[in-house]
């Protein structure tokens, strides 16, 4: 146990720095803040430090159980580190976690959604909780809003640590999947059909585009077939993360898979 008093302390400036995408990219590492989201951290996930606030420690240390390295910071200094408003006073650190994507075409029709150009963090986040309830296989990031972003990870609700994320360039996930002869369906209006049309019990992959702009000619050109949620009322259209809610209902009502994922880790 370490005790930091000020916030010229090196593993303050360290920690500051991972609420910046530069900062978090350089060390491989992203924060998790609160009780609640670092009781999702899986085991799968390695803890590199945890940040309690003096005020914190002093009401939980009898019932702390870490298991990693932590230090107490002092409650002035631990509320500028802080991204929320009411700080719970406990901070995780985590190394951010490398899949193998080739791992998750081991599964005999997996499923994945493609998030292509996706920026509004709150948007990326429910896209991934959305993914892991309706029991996707994995999510694949192309250009999106940064996954380990503080605010993406409070979007997630925990599901960041249930699911494989995986960020990676549009066409490289493309070509893996044509090379694997994975039917890729695009969420577009042209030629599209409902989604209990198509069959998503075969190996697919769902692409889900840019909130104002959708999917992109690329995804358009790529796609086998075409999407479109059927709408009664006034509305022109659903953001990225409510339609993806609604097309993953269905596919999991086709494939009525309740099996737990295969490990996709390294």
């Amino acid at each position: 146990m370490h005790t930091i008093s000020s916030s010229s302390n090196e593993k303050i400036k360290r920690l500051k720095s991972l609420y910046t995408k530069k900062g978090r990219e350089e060390n491989n590492l992203f924060v998790v803040e609160g009780e609640k989201f670092i009781a999702e951290i899986s085991c799968d996930f390695i803890i590199d430090s945890i940040f309690l606030s003096e005020s914190y420690y002093e009401k939980n240390n009898n019932k702390l159980n870490l298991g990693s390295e932590y230090f107490i910071v002092k409650d002035n200094i631990f509320k500028s580190i802080s991204d929320t408003v009411n700080p719970q006073g406990i901070i995780a650190v985590v190394q951010e976690k490398q899949y193998n994507i080739t791992n998750i075409f081991l599964k005999e029709n997996p499923f994945l959604i493609i998030a292509e150009n996706i920026q509004d963090p709150g948007n990326m986040g429910s896209l991934i909780r959305s993914s892991d309830a309706f029991g996707a296989d994995c999510v694949v990031a192309c250009e999106c809003a940064d996954i380990y972003s503080p605010k993406v990870i409070r979007a997630t609700a925990g599901s960041i640590f249930h699911i494989p994320v995986i960020k990676m360039p549009f066409e490289a996930i493309i070509n893996i999947l044509k090379e694997k002869s994975i039917k890729i369906i695009g969420t577009y209006l042209k030629d599209a059909k409902d989604p209990e049309d198509i069959n998503f019990k075969e190996g697919s992959a769902l692409i889900i585009g840019n909130e104002g702009a959708g999917i992109s000619l690329e995804a358009v050109k790529a796609s086998d077939a075409f999407v479109k949620i059927p709408m009664s009322g006034r509305a022109e259209s659903l953001n990225a993360s409510v339609a993806s809610g609604v097309l993953l209902y269905e596919v999991q009502r086709q494939r009525n898979n309740k099996k737990e994922r295969n490990n996709y880790n390294e």
